[in-house]
């Protein structure tokens, strides 16, 4: 079944004649079951993409959908399927990851307390540790620990490996692709400038180049290193 599907997507930024196209006519579609990536140059317009799904407030001309339905049409009842991975995905400090989850986790109406603290133990992050306390790498691993928390259905991850060492890239794309093996209805849309994941990572692959898409298709995925 067809997850996540962008048909003719465009977004303009400015005002007048100082208009700026950050993506133009962007068309593709991840079907459930598969980890998708997007590369391109800092610039073409991939947190652009990632914001125009997660954001009620981006403008945008053309026709977003999940599971075949417009996401402007219930967009707060999609959000509940979404889990968003990203340094700039704010979490408040002076708390626990404990306490974030009592915060946020009920937000969510198929929040799983247990399971979200299973994935911290299975993280090794302990439930008592600070949100300021935490490397990016562990960081990023508690994120994924709440949208596996909370039940997500689309993971968005936003030049997340940018920076990771080999050895640690390498485990998270084996925690990305637990995922995809034990749910067939998870999919993962994730952002990167590094082609090498493209290569040996993803099942379908795309190219954004100012703005617009010039590629996308199957990839033959292959274990890193």
């Amino acid at each position: 079944m067809t997850g996540l599907a962008f048909e003719n997507v465009s977004v303009q930024r400015g005002r007048f004649s100082g208009k700026k196209t950050v993506l133009n006519n962007v068309s593709f579609s991840l079907e459930q079951g598969y980890l998708c990536g997007l590369a391109g140059k800092n610039g073409a317009g991939k947190t652009t993409l990632i914001q125009t799904v997660i954001s009620p407030e981006q403008a945008y001309s053309g026709r977003i959908t999940y599971r075949g339905t417009d996401i402007r049409q219930r967009h707060e009842e999609f959000l509940q399927y979404v889990g968003h991975i990203s340094d700039d995905r704010c979490y408040p400090y002076g708390k626990s990851l404990g306490q974030i989850g009592e915060l946020f986790g009920p937000l969510y109406r198929d929040w799983d307390r247990e399971l979200y603290l299973k994935q911290l133990r299975d993280f090794e992050l302990a439930p008592g540790r600070e949100r300021e306390g935490l490397s990016r790498g562990e960081y990023l691993k508690f994120q994924l620990a709440f949208a596996m928390g909370h039940h997500a259905r689309l993971y968005l991850l936003d030049e997340v490996t940018a920076g990771m060492d080999a050895v640690f890239r390498q485990e998270f794309f084996r925690l990305l692709w637990r995922l995809l093996e034990e749910d067939e209805e998870v999919s993962v849309l994730m952002t990167t400038h590094i082609q090498q994941e493209l290569d040996r990572n993803m099942d379908y692959v795309g190219i954004l180049e100012e703005g617009r898409l010039i590629s996308f298709g199957e990839n033959d995925r292959g274990m890193e290193g």
